[in-house]
């Protein structure tokens, strides 16, 4: 009878320390395949034989209207806009938008991520969101980028992403080359070549539209192209448009501009989302910052833009951002 106490006590140490043991495993369990599911990948952004970018358009673009307001500035609104082209489609462009303008034709390229060109196909590093150099400053991510290109040889595996993306293409294995940045294959090409680092899915920093006005600033108003892109040509292409299309006709309500943008098949950028999850938060969070910044155009137009987006934006009544 002892001897089975004795061991009936033995039993419930044991069992109470699996007890204990287990959420400590399930929790190591969790971390490894969290590790797992968001370690980075190369991203397959376009394949080589790919000739032509996804979701060009460019502002002389024919939409269904007729009104004035609606197609007023742009015809002097020499722009266009894609996803991310492979270095075929890169070349391809560059030859295209030679006939529409006698100026430089500058590539602006719009992504955050690490990415450039391998065996002829686009690629990026991908994590969690898009979001591998979020938080980094420009020259971190700019060095991010030439570390992983450089270091890119031999053989690898890139997989696409996006439900888009998944139904176009299949899982490539790229052989027998080496990496290069998208500035280099740009220039190459032709262009002239402008960086903002705009993170994916999010409105852009301050600082990154402060930059990119003082590009604005720089450019002279005629003999001028600007081929916008990000990784899908959605979301930060279509904002970039729109930022430009209401520098160069701040006389257009914003509205207008938005619809337009999207008729020529950009995103809607006045769309909000319903719900608390992030993407929803940022939609609402986005058109707020849309509105201030078409404020703000008409507040310094006539100054020339001689203040720039973040120290305006300091100064205003909404200190906080919209939620």
């Amino acid at each position: 009878m002892v001897l089975y106490r004795e061991q009936e006590r033995l039993n419930k140490i044991k069992y109470s320390k699996q007890f204990f043991c287990m959420p400590f495993l399930i929790m190591l369990y969790m971390c490894f395949s969290l590790q797992t599911a968001f370690a980075g990948v190369w991203r397959l952004d376009a394949p080589a034989e790919q000739t032509w970018p996804r979701s060009f358009r460019m502002a002389k673009d024919d939409f269904p209207t007729e009104e004035a307001e609606m197609k007023a500035g742009l015809a002097s609104l020499d722009i266009s806009g894609s996803a991310q082209p492979s270095l075929l489609g890169l070349q391809n462009l560059y030859r295209f938008l030679q006939d529409k303008v006698s100026g430089p034709i500058y590539l602006v390229d719009l992504r955050e991520e690490s990415h450039g060109f391998f065996a002829g196909a686009a690629v990026s590093w991908y994590e969690n969101h898009n979001w591998a150099n979020r938080g980094k400053s420009n020259a971190l991510t700019l060095a991010d980028e030439n570390e992983r290109m450089a270091a890119l040889t031999g053989t690898i595996e890139a997989v696409p992403l996006g439900l888009e993306d998944k139904a176009l293409w299949n899982e490539a294995v790229l052989e027998d080359s080496t990496g290069m940045t998208e500035e280099i294959a740009a220039k190459r090409a032709g262009f002239q070549y402008v960086r903002f680092t705009a993170t994916d899915q999010c409105w852009p920093e301050p600082s990154v539209v402060d930059a990119f006005v003082a590009f604005y600033r720089s450019l002279p108003q005629k003999s001028v192209w600007l081929h916008f892109h990000c990784q899908a040509g959605h979301g930060r292409t279509t904002i970039f448009m729109a930022l430009y299309d209401m520098l160069r006709n701040p006389q257009v309500p914003l509205e207008t501009i938005v619809l337009r943008q999207k008729l020529l098949g950009g995103a809607d950028l006045l769309a909000q989302a319903e719900g608390s999850d992030w993407l929803a938060v940022e939609s609402r969070r986005r058109v707020g910052l849309l509105h201030l910044f078409y404020r703000y155009i008409q507040a310094e137009k006539d100054s020339g833009f001689a203040v720039s987006w973040s120290s305006w934006l300091e100064k205003q009544a909404l200190v906080q951002e919209p939620s």
